[in-house]
């Protein structure tokens, strides 16, 4: 955590403190990170899908994301099939 970068510190912070579920994945390699209430999502996923990729930790779902993630990458907000 000491070569994170002062955003990244930040948002996890601000997740770890949120009592509702929430998962944030960071940079191009879309790794996984989480809060404890997240774990009832993860289900027997946890604790492998710390630090996972999107890709890795939910293969079942991910092309589904591609284009959203692209859309989300260039600034767009995203609302619609989620």
């Amino acid at each position: 955590m000491d070569k994170w970068s002062p955003a990244l510190r930040y948002n996890v912070n601000v997740i770890m403190h949120m009592t509702n579920p929430v998962t944030l994945y960071w940079g191009e390699s879309e790794e996984n990170i989480y809060n404890a209430a997240f774990k009832i999502i993860a289900q027997n996923r946890h604790p492998s899908l710390l630090g996972a990729s999107f890709k890795e930790g939910w293969p079942e779902v991910y092309e589904y994301f591609v284009p959203l993630l692209a859309r989300i990458r260039k600034g767009e907000t995203v609302t619609e099939g989620l």
